[in-house]
């Protein structure tokens, strides 16, 4: 990871400073001490008080037992969470979290890589919605406090110890836009409870982690000395799930879905049938960003570090490599998988590029606008809509033809749509910390509107086909073309799929054959759903997914063999072919359970693979790190050894 630059070596450029840039680093400063106490110890007492006495002096649990006992405090864990947000919004703490770096401070002693700090982030917001009080006013405009009142005092004390200077911080308070959404509730306790929440949602992901093992089949013991669970490694092996998340960690191009469905996800010509989302940035390295100087009145490029990326892909794609689901998706919600496409898209794409700017009277206004309002994106990852849902759907309605659609659906399904995708009582019910959803777009401000959430479209989209009852044949065809349809488009030499018949009238079927210069390789693709508490590898759900994916290894594998033994059919050739190989392919990066031959070939990459992931393969690129691809095969040997094999 790129060290990040200090003040000093940032090159020329504007600047972003908000109201509370100064304040929070001079709170940081001063409650140094407080903040580190806060991000540890709370769970290290929970642990004393809960989990080491039911393991302490238990000796080696078996993974189940063990996967109960961590069951029973991660809820403990999640009502800590909620006995600290409820006192606020949801929309205070994302606004107030989303204005504190993406990192994982130095004194928890797991890992802090980008992928746990997502992790983490995520469970702390899903946590915003589900527990936050929906009634709360807490949020307002600036103008309506004053420079004694403007973050409960904190903007004035930190400033004036700032710039030693009443003229300079009267100065600053009056550059301000009065309009500005700020928190108007705010204390200090707030702004230390924001680090104890992310201590707890670390010690949210840590159990999570911890069960994951366990409920693989991995014995557990407690650790003394580290106070926390020891997993044996007789059932699982440890390097698998370096391997599981050294996969996961370098992402994937597509958009999968918990349906087990695969959507190449490319861009569309124009804005309509797109969407706009976010992502955190854990890198704090600055990127250059266009943004409006306030002061130059012109645009300008910034250099100021972000904590989102903001990227794009087809609502349009996705819609169609689901059009087997739209019978069963109207049916569930009432509306058409085509309207919440365009909804959705419409939604973000006013949130991503434009905001209000329409409404702006001239071009410089709309410029300065669009500039203003991404900048503001790339550090919070949302927009302030002072609307409420019908005003919602009117923007949608007025701003259609904008972004080139030429329908729009009547307004009682518009207001239904909007209603699904915003958090109320009842759907912050059904959230769960542990399954990542359902993630709510639009979040309430009582009286102020709806802050949309760029962060929740992809969760949203992963998660869209929740309860809905899929077509399991038209499902697998449908994962299997957007296979095929993924290598075509890589460039890749799909030589045959479908019917292959020999001479004396046996027959198999295969989703995808490549060829890769003397080499043929079976592609076998299984569109496996993924079950809402697979995460946290619920053991009856682990073993589910064992059952229905080993089958398709021993059909890949057998079918490359048949193949080997009769390279020539009645409608195939494949007599070039001097080497033969084999992969499953499915939506989700999957956990390989064993070290073996059907799970790793001859140099240690992996049998069971993502559509991204086999394209590579084929184009020669390494999906593993060569020290993981050394520790299968040492691996591997331990394991002859001790089997006296």
């Amino acid at each position: 990871m790129k060290r990040p630059l200090s003040d000093t070596e940032l090159p020329e450029g504007p600047r972003v400073v908000f109201y509370y840039t100064g304040v929070f680093h001079w709170l940081i400063a001063r409650h140094r001490d407080e903040i580190g106490r806060r991000l540890t110890e709370p769970a290290v007492k929970l642990r004393a008080d809960l989990l080491a006495p039911r393991f302490a002096g238990a000796g080696v649990l078996p993974g189940p037992e063990a996967w109960e006992i961590l069951w029973d405090y991660l809820n403990a864990v999640e009502n800590k969470l909620a006995a600290l947000i409820r006192r606020r919004s949801p929309a205070y703490w994302f606004h107030l979290y989303r204005r504190i770096r993406p990192t994982l401070s130095e004194v928890h002693d797991s890992k802090r890589d980008a992928t746990t700090v997502r992790l983490v982030r995520r469970h702390a917001e899903l946590a915003f919605s589900k527990h936050g009080d929906l009634n709360g006013k807490d949020l307002g405009p600036l103008g309506n406090l004053s420079l004694d009142t403007l973050l409960g005092g904190f903007f004035k004390t930190a400033n004036l110890d700032l710039l030693r200077s009443e003229r300079a911080v009267e100065a600053l308070y009056a550059q301000l836009v009065p309009q500005e959404i700020v928190m108007t509730e705010f204390s200090l306790d707030d702004f230390l409870s924001i680090f104890e929440i992310e201590g707890w949602a670390y010690e949210y992901w840590r159990t999570a982690a911890a069960m994951r093992s366990a409920g693989k089949g991995s014995p557990v013991s407690w650790e003394t000395r580290n106070d926390w669970i020891d997993c044996h490694d007789e059932v699982v092996h440890p390097v698998l799930f370096a391997i599981y998340d050294e996969r996961i960690k370098r992402g994937g191009a597509g958009l999968p879905t918990r349906l087990g469905t695969w959507t190449n996800d490319k861009r569309v010509e124009g804005l309509a049938g797109r969407y706009v989302a976010a992502q955190y940035k854990v890198d704090s390295a600055p990127d250059p960003f266009p943004t409006w100087d306030v002061v130059r009145k012109r645009m300008a490029e910034s250099v100021t570090p972000t904590n989102f990326v903001l990227f794009d892909g087809s609502l349009e794609a996705f819609q169609q490599s689901h059009a087997f689901m739209s019978g069963a998706f109207e049916k569930r919600h009432g509306f058409a998988l085509e309207e919440l496409c365009f909804t959705l898209s419409m939604l973000t794409l006013l949130a991503g590029y434009t905001g209000e700017a329409i409404l702006q009277p001239t071009r410089q206004k709309r410029i300065a606008h669009i500039l203003t309002h991404q900048t503001n994106l790339r550090f919070r990852g949302y927009w302030l809509v002072a609307l409420d849902l019908d005003g919602l759907c009117e923007l949608i309605e007025d701003a259609a033809p904008f972004f080139g659609f030429k329908t729009v659906p009547v307004r009682p399904t518009l207001r239904a749509i909007v209603e699904f995708l915003a958090l109320s009582k009842i759907s912050a019910k059904n959230i769960g910390l542990w399954s990542g959803g359902k993630r709510p777009l639009l979040v309430p401000m009582p009286d102020r509107g709806y802050m949309l959430d760029l962060v929740a479209v992809i969760p949203l989209l992963t998660s869209l086909f929740f309860g809905v009852k899929a077509d399991g044949n038209a499902k697998g065809s449908s994962f299997e073309e957007a296979s095929r349809e993924a290598f075509r488009e890589a460039g890749l030499d799909l030589v045959r799929h479908g019917r292959l018949e020999w001479l004396d009238g046996a027959w198999r079927e295969a989703d995808a054959i490549m060829r890769d210069g003397d080499r043929l390789v079976v592609f076998e693709c299984v569109a496996v759903e993924e079950p809402v508490d697979l995460e946290i590898s619920k053991p009856q759900v682990f073993a589910d997914r064992k059952d229905r994916i080993a089958p398709k290894l021993c059909q890949a594998a057998s079918l490359a063999e048949a193949l080997r033994a009769r390279p020539k059919g009645a409608n195939f050739d494949f007599g070039w072919a001097k080497k033969f190989d084999w992969r499953v392919v499915c939506p989700h990066h999957e956990f390989a359970w064993d070290l073996g031959d059907e799970f790793f070939d001859d140099i240690g990459e992996p049998r069971i693979v993502t559509i991204q992931e086999a394209i590579e393969l084929i184009e020669g690129k390494a999906i593993l790190p060569y020290d993981l691809r050394r520790f299968v095969h040492r691996a591997r040997r331990e394991s002859e050894t001790a089997s006296g094999t």
